[in-house]
């Protein structure tokens, strides 16, 4: 009987053994192929991009790509011994897995059905996140047995020290982080190989639950019941905390010492000092202060995705594919300390002006035009959310429910997977804050596209089978649910796209030698990715187009008569005009008469100081923006030379034909354009000036590296020359003159020289600044979304511009490197050498007669003042005389 029973228990042995034989053979050969010494052709590795000084400060990459492989010896030597210690103690020793440990889950899984568990190798663990990375969270025979196979060619293949290095390149370390230099960039920002005992701790307790042992853990602003402590809070965004997180991971990580001290990788000393540690201050979130704000970030990508694609031919999606997971460098432009710098500055809502939000009796605002541009919240949701279509707002029969086209809605047709759809969105709506106004651009009442038809009058039908849809009633079983006569709209079941605070604002920082875009920022308080970037989208500009149209073109108009010899002709346009004011030659002391002209019956433009007379000089137009001097000066030396001139000046986004285009006084003297010009355009206008009259153009990377170290793009500035060094050095001291004498003058940056012109829009909706230091050039705007006025004009922004540039340059010297040997002074203004001689207009606000005649009038009246105090004087001495007398002579009574 026994001998039956061993025989039996034998048979079942080998057939079992025969089955596994057979059953892993047949996983083998169906499992794909690899090639064990490419282990990082596998793997994903994200793309990072270095400041100027080669400082990570962001990464850009696909879902599991947030990683940059370094090599072994860049691996601190407590980080291995560490990963070693808690993962994986016998990983130097052993072939890859434990042939015992392995056959015991198999044979559980197959006895009991259950799933196969157990702790894997670190050669393990490569093998699925490296091959199996598709399935690796799926507990499968199959799985662990191609786990195995890959785990032995890998041990095969690679050295321990090669296995090591792909390992730690890979895992996971929670916040985004895959692999060692990202997760070191991401907790401690500082590369891998300066990590000490502590941190190499810290990380190596972190993979198997990441999201439970990571250190920073966040949180939404509006969770409850959660206490931290304020000084564990790192960061907070408008919509999370970011906070540090020491109990999760606090008894992982004395186990990890513990065990480092037990395996002889640490002594007593080591263990105790490491332990007592506070790794609080060693969490360092700089590197996500600079990538919270990811405009700049997402331009670079976007011009690098470009150039790829110009330069290899790739296609848009190969591009991207690319740069997202091919383990890019990207070198930009970014200046760490310039982008703070906005980025602090735009934080701070004090420094905004409020909008002024006219509004209707509804409580909707409007915009200048006096139509609805924002909807009042409450005005479509109660407090609980919920939006209530009343009966005016629809009508029902048997088959459907029709909403109204002309109320709360607006309703779009769309194509979707190329079949019609029809969208029912809410308009734009706004709310208030604390006093800040928020903007929400409309949103979404989420009804399945097989619901929803068209009438002829644009109406949109929804079926009344929507109601009997099974899965809609129970998920949302309030979905138009029938309240009395109205229909209500829960929560849940529309979409609101996000609010933004109002008002917004864009600012862009340049290298004017090199075009570098140190810092750029397309908005505030926002975060994200693929934001609305308002840094490259046009905006009016107002007077801050004055400089770089009417005024450099004049000064250069000035210099080309007198090379000629010949003076300049100038026109009369009404009886305002005197036109003997402007002398020979276009000068900054040419006198420009400062009255409105006719147009269409009207005093047209308006000078927002409301002082006019009869001339101004053209240092003295430019210090105080008057329109009216912008305007007439146009006139004179033609509207095509002024067009021309912008286009030098690199603006892209005019219109020239059509019955809306921008060869008119609006537009080329006083800034109201078609398009506009985005912030990113005026700032490498401006960039002339202080560089000797050459326009860089803007670049925001100088190389890209790939994974290897190959370069395999590389950028160099453009320059145009623009303005002859001559011309630009008088426009120089004009603009400088704007900033130091003029409205402009908050723009200067902390003492060091400064020179730039403010631009306010009609009605105050936008409003600019764009100048330079020695060290850079800049341009801001600042305005609404919709337009709705400001409460502020352009001297405003040049307040927040000269905050932001003194903290740009903190630290930094220089001065102008400005050409002026072909230039003159006389009685302290500056001149083309040869339009000194037509000097006509010298002095400040009024004519030479003028100030002659009042000088005169001055004279006279100081002279009569003077004669008259004589007199008094003399009067006043005989008066004194006869007092005396009767004094020694007294009148006797009378009887």
């Amino acid at each position: 009987m026994i001998k039956k029973i061993a025989r039996y228990a034998l048979y079942c042995f080998i057939t079992l053994s025969l089955f596994l034989v057979y059953y892993v053979s047949n996983v083998v050969a169906n499992t794909p192929p690899i090639d064990a010494k490419n282990v990082y052709g596998m793997i994903a590795q994200g793309s990072v991009i270095l400041d100027d000084k080669g400082n990570p400060v962001d990464s850009v990459y696909a879902d599991g790509a947030n990683r940059q492989n370094i090599s072994y010896k860049d691996m601190p030597k407590d980080l291995v011994n560490a990963v070693v210690s808690i993962e994986d103690k016998t990983f130097w020793t052993h072939g890859g897995f434990n042939y015992w440990r392995m056959l015991g889950a198999i044979k559980n899984s197959i006895t009991s059905s259950s799933s196969i568990k157990g702790t894997s190798t670190i050669t393990q663990q490569l093998a699925r996140n490296a091959f199996l990375a598709e399935t690796k969270s799926v507990r499968s025979l199959n799985r662990k047995v191609a786990e195995a196979y890959y785990t032995f060619q890998l041990e095969g293949a690679l050295s321990k020290e090669e296995i090591m290095e792909a390992y730690l390149n890979t895992i996971y370390f929670g916040n985004n982080a895959y692999g060692v230099q990202a997760a070191a960039q991401t907790y401690f920002y500082k590369d891998a190989k300066d990590l000490d005992l502590a941190e190499c701790v810290a990380l190596a307790s972190m993979p198997q639950a990441p999201s439970t042992y990571s250190l920073i853990k966040s949180m939404g602003t509006d969770a409850q019941n959660i206490t931290i402590d304020k000084k564990d809070i790192l960061k907070t965004t408008q919509n999370n905390i970011y906070y540090y997180d020491d109990q999760s991971s606090k008894e992982r990580r004395e186990l990890t010492l513990k065990l480092m001290k037990e395996q002889g990788y640490i002594n007593d000393k080591q263990y105790n000092e490491a332990l007592k540690e506070d790794l609080r201050s060693h969490i360092n979130m700089t590197a996500s202060d600079l990538a919270g704000n990811s405009y700049l970030s997402d331009y670079i990508v976007e011009n690098v995705k470009k150039d790829l694609m110009e330069k290899y031919n790739y296609t848009r999606e190969e591009a991207t594919e690319y740069i997202f997971t091919g383990g890019l460098k990207i070198y930009s432009s970014i200046n760490s300390q310039a982008q703070k710098a906005i980025n602090d500055e735009f934080s701070k809502n004090s420094l905004f002006a409020s909008s002024y939000a006219p509004t209707n009796g509804s409580g909707d605002i409007v915009d200048t035009t006096g139509k609805v541009a924002l909807r009042k919240h409450s005005n479509y949701f109660d407090k609980n959310g919920t939006f209530t279509l009343t009966p005016s707002e629809y009508k029902e029969d048997s088959e459907n429910i029709t909403l109204l086209k002309g109320k709360r809605l607006n309703f779009y047709s769309t194509k979707v997977n190329g079949k019609t759809d029809y969208s029912i969105e809410f308009k734009p709506l706004y709310y208030r804050e604390n006093g800040i106004l928020f903007t929400i651009q409309g949103g979404f009442i989420l009804i399945p596209q097989k619901y929803k038809s068209m009438d002829s009058d644009g109406n949109i039908k929804i079926s009344k089978e929507f109601f009997n849809d099974k899965k809609i009633k129970k998920t949302t079983p309030n979905f138009l649910k029938k309240d009395g006569n109205n229909y209500i709209i829960p929560e849940n079941c529309y979409s609101l796209k996000d609010s933004v605070q109002q008002p917004q604002a864009a600012m862009v920082i340049m290298d004017y030698k090199t075009g570098e875009i140190k810092a750029m920022s397309g908005g505030r308080n926002t975060v994200g990715r693929n934001l609305y970037n308002r840094a490259i989208k046009p905006r009016q500009v107002g007077s801050s187009i004055k400089p770089i149209s009417v005024y450099s073109t004049a000064i250069e108009e000035g210099k080309k008569a007198a090379e000629s010899g010949s003076p300049m002709h100038f026109s009369a346009y009404d009886d305002k005009e005197k036109t003997e004011l402007y002398g020979d030659y276009l000068t900054s002391v040419s006198g420009i008469c400062n009255q409105p002209i006719k147009l269409n019956g009207k005093d047209w433009p308006q000078n927002a100081n409301g002082q006019y007379s009869t001339a101004v000089s053209m240092r003295y137009a430019i210090e105080q923006s008057l329109n009216t001097a912008a305007v007439r000066l146009l006139r004179q030396i033609g509207e095509n030379k002024v067009y021309d001139k912008l286009e030098d000046f690199g603006i892209t986004s005019l219109v020239s034909e059509g019955n809306s285009n921008d060869r008119n006084a609006s537009a080329l003297a006083l800034g109201g354009f078609v398009k506009g010009i985005s912030p990113l355009e005026m700032t490498a206008a401006f960039s002339t000036f202080p560089n000797n009259g050459v326009r860089v153009e803007p670049i925001s990377y100088t190389k890209v590296v790939d994974k290897n170290g190959k370069e395999i793009l590389s950028k160099k500035t453009k320059e145009h020359k623009v303005l002859d060094p001559d011309v630009n050095y008088v426009m120089h001291q004009l603009l400088s003159s704007s900033v130091n004498n003029g409205i402009a003058s908050p723009a200067r940056a902390s003492g060091k020289p400064t020179a730039g012109k403010t631009g306010t829009t009609t009605d105050t909706v936008d409003i600019w600044f764009c100048g330079y230091t020695p060290q850079y050039v800049s341009a801001i705007w600042i305005g609404n979304d919709i337009s709705i006025p400001l409460q502020v004009l352009g001297n405003h922004a040049a307040n927040v511009w000269g905050r932001v540039l003194a903290k740009a340059t903190a630290g930094m010297g220089g001065s102008f490197k400005l050409d002026s040997s072909n230039v003159v002074t006389v009685d302290g203004d500056y001149f083309v050498k040869g339009t000194e001689q037509g000097i006509r207009f010298q002095y400040g606000n009024k004519t030479k007669e003028e100030e002659e005649k009042e000088k005169k009038e001055k004279e006279e009246k100081e002279k009569k003042e003077k004669e008259k105090e004589e007199q008094d004087q003399e009067q006043g001495q005989e008066q004194d005389q006869g007092e005396n007398e009767n004094a020694e002579n007294p009148t006797p009574p009378q009887p």
